[in-house]
């Protein structure tokens, strides 16, 4: 009974922590659309130019490029490999 308990918490656990990842690898860039100029401010140090997607171009800071980069390249792989994970939790406990 313990047993099966456990498992359920680290599912959940697991499937929260994807959801959280998916969610901000999404949404940050669309919130980067809508908020962030459209030309380079080097007073504000948005000097970056990046593409948020749906053709649109934005300038960023350091720190906010970097948010975008532990997203798109260290988080995402994360995610992939927890799903996987959960995966082959629900295949092996049928």
């Amino acid at each position: 009974m313990m047993e099966i308990r456990r498992k359920r918490i680290l599912e959940g656990v697991l499937v929260t922590v994807v959801a959280v990842i998916l969610a901000a690898r999404f949404l940050v860039p669309l919130h980067y659309a809508g908020v962030m100029p459209r030309l380079s401010d080097p007073k504000s140090g948005r000097i970056y130019r990046v593409y948020v997607g749906s053709g649109i171009d934005v300038y960023l800071n350091k720190r906010e490029v970097n948010l975008l980069d532990l997203l798109n390249y260290e988080l995402s792989p994360v995610a992939v490999a927890l799903m996987l994970l959960l995966v082959y939790f629900k295949l092996r406990h049928r």
